[in-house]
């Protein structure tokens, strides 16, 4: 009986040690507080990755070129994203994005990113198809 009530307690303590080092492991590479610079106008862009196969994302632009051509009561761009991870490529669509309550791009639009994981810098390359910037983690 004492075997058993020992080899419990053993499992319990075993559980609560290794639990928290598991779950602090990253669902993905992409997952994280990411930066760049923006390579149209310079400004500090944040990507901010959330999941592991299947992504929610946040993009804030901190000096959005497009808010200030069409007169945005903000500078800041602000975006959400969805995407997909495929080894070291995530595919991303904008749900939606704007300059404050301005509403810029929608899902219907279908605009589209691609970044790229280099596991040797832990660096994040792209989007593609916006002018590629090199993103670190924060």
């Amino acid at each position: 009986m004492r075997r058993l009530g020992l080899a419990i307690a053993m499992i319990a303590l075993f559980s609560v040690l290794v639990a928290p080092s598991a779950s602090a492991a990253p669902r993905s590479a992409f997952e994280g507080a990411w930066s760049s610079t923006d390579p149209v106008d310079g400004s500090t862009q944040h990507l901010y990755v959330t999941g592991g196969t299947n992504v929610s994302m946040t993009y804030v632009d901190e000096y959005g070129t497009t808010c200030v051509e069409i007169a945005a009561p903000t500078v800041a761009f602000t975006g959400n994203l969805t995407g997909r991870v495929q080894g070291d490529d995530l595919f991303a669509w904008f749900k939606q994005g704007g300059c404050g309550p301005l509403l810029v791009i929608s899902a219907s639009i279908k605009f589209a990113w691609t970044f790229h994981y280099d596991q040797a810098t832990d660096t994040l390359f792209g989007a593609i198809e916006d002018g590629p910037a090199t993103w670190y983690r924060d």
